[in-house]
């Protein structure tokens, strides 16, 4: 008999039950992308560390500009030039200038730079300036990116290559980063074999062990695939035992529901504690979540398209979790192609292929009997529609949730 909550009721029970993941390493900044920050970073320097000119022109005193025209052009001394890379030699007086490269140091007394569009050399000494410039005009002043003191890099947060460039501008070369959490895979079921065989009449290759693989794959995570286990209590007792003692958390497919040849619920109630058995959407109503000696387990349903939208909707969220992260799916909103039915009192959620047509994002809902698979290659994303919902209507406006790239 299964103990079925709602899918809300699912991510409360299983973040209240997930353990703390505290081991860190530190590692070279062209390793750290996509790894999870295990520490705040705060900026010990400003950037830039000097104000700089943003144009190419003359760094000039605002106040000699103003009221210029072309009519009437500000005379300006050119006293000097600044050399990039290099601080400028003089400090600026009243009523001169000195040229200046895109990126190049504002000279001490300078507080605005003219663009040379809007400045005339006739090498005669002096600069025409046609246009004023305001107080720092074309200037980006010290400390305007990031200042001292300020956050670079946030615990839980996902190391991009954005982060790399910030991090990078102030001379950091090493990050400290949550260690990689080890995933033991385990598929279940007597007509499973390995997907490199050819199957017998009867027999299924074994999807989810390589497609959860790749599901759950990425910098933070190191992936350990366990061989297929057949229905059997004796030995799904032993394929967990060791799974739980070599990972920090154990996904297994397969033999999750209430039949009598499903022994996953049996081996977990034995080992640890079943916290519910079935969430109330389809696909994945069989999905089942346990801790063993301190370790998540998920049972999820045998058919692949199930069990990947329940990797994607409970155990990413976990492993996020687990590093004080949250897992942030990229979203957008389109517009349904057809009318998409639901049951009232379980949440659905459909696979969809989009389209962009007259200038409107839509979406289509792609059916599939269970166990079918090829929907997955077709999918660009996925929608959820509300246990309270009796549908979509065509035309109405949903949240599409974006598969990431390994899918």
């Amino acid at each position: 008999m299964l103990n079925v909550v709602n899918s809300e009721q699912a991510q409360q029970i299983i973040s209240s039950h997930l353990p703390v993941f505290n081991c860190t390493e530190t590692v070279s900044l062209s390793a750290c992308i996509g790894r999870i920050s295990a520490r705040n970073v705060f900026s010990t320097e400003n950037v830039p560390a000097f104000d700089r000119s943003v144009v190419d022109g003359f760094a000039v005193k605002a106040s000699d500009t103003f009221g210029c025209s072309q009519s009437l052009p500000s005379v300006l001394r050119l006293t000097d030039e600044v050399i990039m890379g290099n601080a400028a030699n003089t400090v600026l007086d009243k009523g001169t200038c000195q040229k200046i490269p895109t990126g190049g140091c504002l000279p001490d007394g300078a507080d605005a730079v003219v663009m040379l569009e809007y400045c005339e050399d006739y090498n005669d000494g002096y600069i025409y300036v046609g246009k004023p410039a305001a107080v720092y005009k074309n200037v980006v002043r010290c400390g305007d990116d990031i200042k001292v003191g300020e956050p670079v890099l946030k615990r839980g947060a996902c190391i991009t290559a954005r982060s790399v460039g910030i991090l990078s501008s102030l001379g950091i070369d090493c990050v400290t980063v949550y260690e990689k959490i080890k995933i033991g895979l385990i598929s279940t079921g007597d007509e499973i074999i390995p997907y490199t065989q050819t199957p017998q009449i009867g027999q299924i290759r074994d999807i989810n062990t390589i497609l959860l693989s790749e599901l759950l794959l990425d910098n933070g995570t190191q992936i350990n695939q366990y061989p297929i286990v057949r229905d059997d209590i004796d030995e799904l007792t032993l394929a967990v035992k060791k799974a739980v003692s070599e990972n920090d958390i154990v996904v297994m497919s397969g033999g999750s529901s209430a039949g009598d040849k499903d022994a996953a619920y049996d081996v977990l109630s034995l080992l640890g504690e079943v916290y519910f058995h079935g969430i109330a959407m389809k696909p994945g109503k069989p999905t089942m979540f346990s801790v063993v000696n301190n370790t998540p387990v998920f049972a999820l349903p045998g058919h692949p398209l199930a069990a990947a939208l329940v990797a994607e909707l409970f155990v990413k969220p976990a492993l996020y979790k687990m590093r004080d992260s949250v897992f942030c799916p990229i979203t957008l909103f389109a517009k349904s192609n057809v009318k998409i039915p639901s049951d009232h009192g379980r949440e659905a959620v459909y696979p969809v292929e989009l389209q962009y047509c007259d200038n409107e994002i839509m979406c289509t809902p792609l059916y599939s009997k269970s166990g079918v698979i090829s929907v997955l290659q077709k999918a660009d994303g996925y929608i959820r529609i509300d246990r309270d919902c009796e549908g979509v209507n065509e035309s109405q406006t949903v949240k599409v949730y974006l598969f990431a790239r390994q899918i």
